[in-house]
């Protein structure tokens, strides 16, 4: 069913502007190229005093729907914004939709909404997600956003201020500043094609960088083995994180800092390899580790995602391991990322990870369980 809609014209603070009506007379429809510089409360006056005219009675609710110009949004927008006055409230609701290329959390939307309408008369009424959209896992977040913000009715904010604050807040949830708050986020942003995200960023307990791959290092092929498999297994006994391969860093105030790419060339056998290697030298195997490649100008950046990993699994043990420089094969490693490093786990956290799963076994085998 097809609605009808009635060509008109109002007059907004002495500016004619072409819009048009359902047949209810309470919702009409306007294509933002067609509004001149006027405010949106006085809009929505002019048309609260329409239906009015039209219905000969007093309307409890009028609706605009805003048509947003292509020139105004990005191709990942939707091109409506919502518009809604109950007569009885002195504000005015409005309501767009947030896309994301990422998946975020409410928190982190909210964050930005809240930075772009700082100093406006503009405020928060709720955000919350499109309920048509589900992630497969928690922490994958959600990519549609439906956003709600209120204006006063005595407020001058113009159409052009509300456009543009919208435009705003699009842009940056679909493509979140470069200060993302996990790395999972990082992540995401990378896979999306912003291989520049991490640059300026310090190493942290969440991640870290390496300039070439592992595999062209120099020496011991066992070595470089051992040395990939403690750079994944010391986030997994920590709290997650992402290793990256294609990066430079350069020591800052005592820290190292990501400054500019180094991509690797890619080699058709190294993902699967990197993947083997890490199945066969660490114990237990990492659960839901990410193992990929962003291709750049004909190479590529590697990464390794490691979610937080449940506490029951670990410690993560490493089959090989470095005494004062040297290599041991043969031997076994705990390790932990410590800040921007890494650390080994030492005997008294061995031995008291030990006794205290030997005193939970002796307890459930005393209750039965």
């Amino acid at each position: 069913m097809t609605l009808e809609l009635t060509e008109i014209e109002i007059d907004v603070q002495g500016h004619r502007v072409n819009c048009r009506s359902y047949y209810n007379d309470t919702e009409y429809h306007i294509e933002s190229a067609d509004l001149p510089a006027v405010a949106v409360a006085d809009c929505v006056k002019a048309l609260r005093r329409e239906s009015r005219r039209r219905t000969g009675k007093r309307c409890m609710r009028i609706g605009l729907e805003l048509d947003i110009s292509e020139s105004e949004k990005a191709m990942w927008d939707y091109n409506i914004l919502g518009i809604w006055m109950d007569c009885k409230t002195s504000h005015i609701d409005l309501q767009f939709t947030a896309n994301s290329s990422v998946g975020m959390h409410q928190d982190e939307v909210q964050d930005i909404v809240q930075s772009r309408i700082q100093g406006t008369d503009f405020s928060i009424c709720e955000i919350r997600t499109a309920n048509f959209e589900y992630p497969a896992i928690e922490s994958d977040g959600y990519r549609s956003w439906v956003v709600d913000v209120r204006l006063p009715l005595s407020s001058e904010a113009t159409f052009h201020e509300l456009l543009s604050m919208r435009k705003d807040v699009c842009q940056e949830v679909f493509l979140p500043g470069p200060e993302l708050s996990s790395p999972y986020m990082i992540l995401r942003a990378m896979q999306f094609g912003r291989l520049d995200v991490v640059l300026g960023t310090p190493e942290s307990e969440v991640l870290e960088a390496k300039s070439s791959a592992y595999d062209l290092k120099k020496g011991d092929e066992a070595a470089w083995k051992t040395e990939l498999s403690q750079d994944v297994a010391q986030f997994a006994n920590a709290h997650g994180g992402l290793l990256l391969i294609g990066y430079h860093t350069k020591k800052q105030n005592g820290r190292d800092l990501i400054d500019r790419l180094t991509p690797v060339q890619p080699k058709p056998t190294r993902l699967q390899s990197y993947a083997d290697i890490l199945k066969a030298h660490i114990h237990p195997p990492v659960s839901g580790l990410q193992l990929g490649s962003v291709p750049i100008a004909g190479n590529e950046i590697i990464y390794f995602y490691v979610p937080p990993q449940p506490e029951e699994s670990k410690p993560f043990l490493v089959t090989g391991t470095f005494v004062d420089g040297c290599h041991i094969p043969s031997g076994i490693s705990i390790v932990r990322r410590q800040g921007d490093g890494c650390v080994h786990v030492s005997a008294q956290e061995i031995h008291a990870a030990i006794v205290a799963g030997r005193a939970f076994i002796r307890g459930a085998a005393r209750s039965g369980k």
